[in-house]
């Protein structure tokens, strides 16, 4: 049986972002797709970062982590998304080397909520 040590206890936190395409990248892009990728580009998506221990994570680094998730969610819609299936995604974009610069040029990130959940070993039962 596991028994209960409040010095292994630490409460975790995950950052919850909302990302919306901005209209200037749907008009952009209108030429490039048709009406229901379009929709599907400007859909909100949610981000979420892995679990970040809570007191290690405060306001200092509420900057640094949403710079990681702009660069996480550009990343995998390089990759993965519709915007690979262009030829010329510079040509349509800009420079997309700089993923900072260019998630804040096309998109917008907002901070929905923290999702708190306490790691524990307690069992509960029935």
């Amino acid at each position: 049986m596991t028994t209960y040590d409040p010095a292994i206890q630490d409460i975790l936190t995950r950052r919850v972002y909302i990302v919306r395409a901005k209209e200037e990248l749907i008009e952009r892009l209108s030429s490039h797709f048709n009406t229901d990728d379009l929709n599907e580009i400007s859909r909100p998506q949610v981000v979420m970062t892995e679990e970040l221990y809570f007191e290690k994570h405060l306001e200092g680094w509420r900057r640094k982590i949403l710079e990681k998730c702009k660069e996480s969610f550009l990343k995998d819609e390089l990759e993965y998304g519709l915007l690979d299936e262009i030829v010329d995604l510079e040509k349509v974009l800009g420079q997309t080397s700089d993923l900072q610069k260019c998630f804040d040029q096309w998109w917008v990130a907002e901070e929905a909520a923290d999702y708190i959940e306490i790691e524990t070993d307690w069992h509960l039962s029935g």
